[in-house]
This record gives C-alpha cells, sequence and structure tokens, in this order.
C-alpha cells in the first residue's frame, strides 16, 4: 500500500518510470526504460482523453436535454460517425424525449396544452385578427405546434403568401404535413383577404354615400 501511495504522489512520466521495478519487464516486450516511459505517456494521455470524452458527453446530454445513457448519444459519439450525422442523431434524441414526456398526457390535457400555447387559439385554423385595431393592420394568421412543442405563428397576406415566425425561438421545426397545411390554407387565406376588401369596398361606398 506504501508503494502504491508513494507511486500516486509522484509527477511526469520519468518520474514514474524510474520507480518501476526493472525485473518486472525483463521477460516483457518493455524492457527498456524509453519504451516504459512512452507507454507510460500514451496511458495517460488515454486517461485525460476518457475524461475529455466524458465531460464532452455531459454537455452534449444537458445542451439537447437527453439522457447520458441515451442509444443517440452512444451512436453520435462514435469515432467514425460524422459530424453531421451526429446532429442528426441528436435531434432524433431531442425528439424521442418529447414523445416521451408527451405520450402520458391525457388528449384533454393535451388539447388544453395546445391552446394555451396558441395563445388560446385552435392550432391549424385561420383567424383574422387587428394587431392594433384599425383595419391596416388586419392579419390573416394561423397558429401550429412544432416538433419540439414550440408555438409557430403564420401570417398569410393577400396573394397567401405566408411568412412564419419564430417568435423568439432560435429555430422552427415543422413537419412535411405541417407544409402542406400552410399551403393548403394560403388559397383560404387568399379569400379570407377577398371578403375583407369587399367589406371595405363597400363600407367606402356607404360612406361616400
Amino acid at each position: 500500500m506504501s508503494g502504491l501511495k508513494r507511486f500516486v504522489r509522484l509527477k511526469g512520466i520519468r518520474e514514474i518510470a524510474t520507480t518501476l521495478r526493472v525485473d518486472l519487464f525483463t521477460s516483457s516486450p518493455l524492457p527498456g526504460a524509453v519504451i516504459r516511459e512512452s507507454a507510460l505517456t500514451l496511458l495517460m494521455s488515454h486517461a485525460v482523453m476518457q475524461r475529455e470524452a466524458s465531460r464532452l458527453r455531459t454537455a452534449l446530454a444537458e445542451l439537447c436535454e437527453i439522457p447520458e445513457d441515451g442509444p443517440e448519444l452512444d451512436l453520435a459519439l462514435e469515432p467514425n460517425v460524422a459530424p453531421e450525422e451526429a446532429l442528426r442523431l441528436l435531434s432524433a434524441g431531442m425528439k424521442r424525449e418529447v414523445e416521451h414526456e408527451t405520450a402520458s398526457i391525457h388528449p384533454q390535457d393535451m388539447a388544453d396544452l395546445t391552446r394555451l400555447l396558441c395563445g388560446g387559439r385552435t392550432k391549424g385554423v385561420l383567424h383574422v385578427v387587428g394587431t392594433d385595431g384599425t383595419s391596416e393592420a388586419t392579419e390573416v394568421t394561423m397558429m401550429l405546434i412544432d416538433a419540439e412543442l414550440d408555438p409557430v405563428r403564420i401570417t398569410f397576406d393577400a396573394d397567401g403568401d405566408a411568412t412564419i415566425h419564430a417568435d423568439g425561438a432560435q429555430y422552427v421545426c415543422l413537419s412535411p404535413d405541417q407544409l402542406e397545411l400552410i399551403a393548403a390554407r394560403s388559397q383560404e387565406a387568399v379569400a379570407i383577404w377577398e371578403e375583407i376588401s369587399a367589406r371595405e369596398d363597400a363600407l367606402t361606398e356607404e360612406d361616400g354615400a
């Protein structure tokens, strides 16, 4: 035990190598002091890399809010995995965690949560709103919930062109079905704008009369 304590207290590769009993290596591939020092250097470097790898794993798990022992993180940290593929794996892990968190929610609770996230509106339905109470400020808008449960606001102009607003989020993650829904609502938005324009024209004529 005293030898182990002495070994731990020593610093530096050469100092450690000189404390090892030479006779232990006479019949092995490590008889020379230089070779032993090189082997120790590699072993200690490996220990450092393991500590760094552990810190990297913890940091990625915290950043992506996924378990440190998750399968996606295991695959993402494989030596031969390209960084872009690793990002896709981490994204899949995040999606799995979101699905796991929402799987146990009662349908009515989920509907209430969705309505809350959408500011009281029904997701996927067009709404006409006036942002400051004037007809010039009227918006035709729709709310969606993206893959990461973030509310997404879509506004449509009179030509049906859609603008996607992240409203504070760094990015928006929409599914192909949601993109198709936006395209379908675009035509409905054009019809709503035509109705708004027709009402405004009628009011203008009444005021002129």
